[in-house]
């Protein structure tokens, strides 16, 4: 898992390789969000707000999971033009995405975890 910001776009990213020889499998819960994007004010060392995302990055009304396939990896961006407009000056992403590994038939053979470190941007 690796994160970065884009000054010039104003993108926040969140890039989730699969290393495994099996596929990912990447579920949304819509009562129980588990990824958030945290946003500070006057580099604060607590986040003022924290909004919810998608750890699948789609609209979870359409889709509640992703598969990523080994070699490949699953880019989530966020645009923080809201965020500047507001006001705040750092931004990051926070939480846990927890992950499957599945065989062909999308049977479970492994659970695990990714607790992300905060890694604070610079708006």
């Amino acid at each position: 898992v690796s994160q970065s910001y884009d000054k010039q776009t104003k993108m926040l990213t969140l890039k989730m390789k699969n290393e495994y020889k099996h596929d990912i499998f990447l579920f949304q819960s819509s009562t129980s969000p588990h990824l958030f994007v945290s946003e500070y004010a006057d580099q604060r060392k607590f986040p003022t707000n924290s909004t919810p995302i998608s750890i699948i990055g789609v609209d979870i009304t359409v889709s509640k999971k992703k598969i990523i396939k080994p070699d490949s990896t699953h880019v989530i961006p966020y645009n923080c033009e809201g965020i500047i407009a507001e006001g705040f000056d750092q931004v990051s992403f926070e939480g846990i995405v927890p992950y499957f590994l599945v065989n062909e038939k999308e049977e479970v053979i492994a659970v695990g975890d990714v607790w992300l470190e905060e890694q604070r941007f610079d708006l």
